[in-house]
């Protein structure tokens, strides 16, 4: 009978710690079970064993009349043991086996009712752990449904940050190009800044210039003016020199006739004078040649004050077209290596006239 209670003592502590520890979750529920199972077996084997050693006309004893049984044995040997020992001895030890007998059917009791607790609690705990199994299966239904939602997030994360990184990346780029600007727009600035400021002073130098030119304008007319009137006094001089020339011209070739005459005087004369010198004679024609030499000279050559009033008068003419801005275009001026045509060219009627 002690096996048995012990036995059932151990299966109740195990069951009793078990459901303890499963109730603060120190251990799963599987691995209490677990051991419970494998004690109970290990145990109800002895039993087994025990059952099977036994006679088999005898009938199967239940833990209560194996205790009576024990009880009978023991009130026997207490019999026995009265004879043999002392009485007190043997009622102090009758008492204490009473008493032990008394706690083991109190305890028996107990555990009795404790085994059917935990057989309660066993059936309890089965249909809990069918529970587990599918709540168990639908949580791993749920943690893969979980899991993929997550892989989807977490692949819809990965391009999401990948379009944040290119977009920050473009924002950079915008931010450098927006700053680029930026430094671009002050430099056209300060450089708009400086045009402006030489504007002005372009603007008062021309206002200068427009006043110098204004007063150059003046002074060049008012130098043209003058040119004009002294061209106009030069030109009644070349009036009167030719005139006076004119005059000369008169006076030379009356000369020149003069002189031929004479001339021929002189021959006639020294062809008469037998006592002049040949030398002398010579001395004489080439006086009279010399002074012919002399007067053609003079009539060949052109007057130089014809020469310089034409000079004066065409610088006249050309300051007056560049201060008007009324001369002639660039077609109309003469080239420098054109020849001179017939006209232009000087003669000695023209410088008389």
């Amino acid at each position: 009978m002690r096996p048995v209670v012990i036995s059932i003592l151990v299966i109740a502590l195990l069951g009793g710690g078990g459901y303890f520890a499963w109730q603060r979750g120190y251990l799963p529920l599987d691995q209490i079970t677990d051991q419970i199972n494998q004690i109970a077996a290990r145990y109800i084997g002895k039993l087994s064993d025990a059952v099977d050693d036994r006679p088999k006309s005898a009938a199967p004893e239940t833990p209560l009349s194996q205790a009576r049984a024990e009880l009978a044995a023991a009130k026997a040997e207490i019999a026995r043991l009265k004879e043999i020992e002392d009485a007190a001895k043997l009622m102090g030890r009758a008492n204490e086996l009473n008493d032990q007998i008394a706690g083991l059917d109190a305890e028996l009791a107990s555990r009795a009712k404790e085994n059917a607790g935990l057989a309660a609690n066993k059936d309890a705990l089965e249909a809990e752990i069918e529970d587990l199994g599918q709540d168990r299966d639908n949580a791993a239904a749920a943690l893969e449904e979980i899991r993929i939602e997550q892989e989807a997030t977490r692949d819809d994360i990965d391009s999401r940050r990948k379009q944040a990184l290119q977009v920050i990346r473009r924002f950079e780029t915008v931010k450098s190009e927006i700053k680029a600007r930026i430094a671009e727009n002050e430099a056209l600035k300060k450089k708009g800044e400086a045009l402006k400021a030489e504007g002005a002073a372009l603007t008062k130098e021309v206002e200068t210039l427009r006043d110098t030119v204004q007063e150059r304008k003046q002074v060049l007319t008012d130098l043209a003016d003058r040119l004009l009137k002294a061209a106009g006094q030069l030109k009644e001089e070349r009036t009167q020199t030719l005139a006076a020339l004119e005059g000369m011209e008169k006076f030379r070739q009356a000369h020149i006739e003069r002189l031929n005459i004479l001339r021929k005087e002189y021959i006639k004369i020294a062809a008469r004078n037998i006592g002049i010198k040949r030398e002398r004679y010579r001395d004489i024609v080439a006086d009279v040649a010399d002074d012919m030499k002399d007067v053609e000279d003079q009539s060949l050559d052109q007057p130089e004050e014809e020469t310089v009033l034409q000079e004066i008068a065409d610088q006249i003419k050309q300051l007056r077209e560049d201060i008007t801005g009324s001369g002639s275009g660039p077609e109309d001026a003469p080239r420098p290596d054109a020849a001179p045509s017939p006209d232009d060219r000087p003669s000695p009627e023209k410088n008389l006239n």
